[in-house]
């Protein structure tokens, strides 16, 4: 499986999202170490994604989802998500041959700011802290980064941490690690 980790940052105005993910690529007891990167900018949407399980999921999130439609004014983001999103994520899925009600694996979004995950059963969530982490070691994660931020580490350190508790842990999870930001 795998693990991504996410962190928003605020600076006055701006917010920042911090983004990292391992290199493993794992089946049963086999795993690989893989240069695909499982964190990227999706340019034609301006957002900062991750992903866990299929990487097929993750190539057709990253070189695949259309250009989405502008959120109009006065729908929440999370309306937005849960809409044009997912709407947009399932159409690129159908058109490359993966259809059904849930797909496999999941993704973590940065946009505006702000960190979405969207769940195999295509439901999307959004954490009241400001980190989220999936994948097959999230839960070393979510420990590793509670830890860090009510000591005060930075969000950069926070991500590092959770990814070497993450590697320590679980053996879908290896370096390297791939860390992005994106300030919106």
């Amino acid at each position: 499986m795998t693990c991504v980790c996410a962190f928003v940052e605020k600076n006055g105005l701006k917010k920042t999202v911090h983004m990292i993910g391992d290199s493993c690529g794992s089946a049963d007891q086999d795993r690989v170490c893989r240069a695909d990167n499982k964190v990227f900018f999706q340019k034609r949407n301006d957002l900062i994604m991750g992903y866990s399980g299929s990487y097929r999921i993750g190539q057709i999130a990253r070189f695949d989802l259309d250009k989405l439609k502008k959120r109009p004014h006065g729908v929440s983001l999370l309306e937005w998500m849960c809409g044009e999103f997912v709407t947009g994520l399932r159409a690129a899925l159908i058109a490359n041959g993966i259809e059904g009600k849930e797909m496999d694996g999941s993704l973590m979004v940065g946009i505006d700011g702000q960190i979405f995950t969207i769940d195999q059963d295509f439901h999307v969530g959004q954490n009241l802290y400001p980190y989220a982490a999936t994948g097959a070691a999230e839960s070393y994660a979510y420990g590793a980064m509670r830890a860090m931020h009510a000591a005060g580490h930075t969000p950069k350190e926070c991500l590092d941490a959770a990814m070497e508790a993450a590697a320590e842990f679980c053996g879908a999870v290896m370096a390297p690690f791939t860390y992005l930001r994106k300030t919106y």
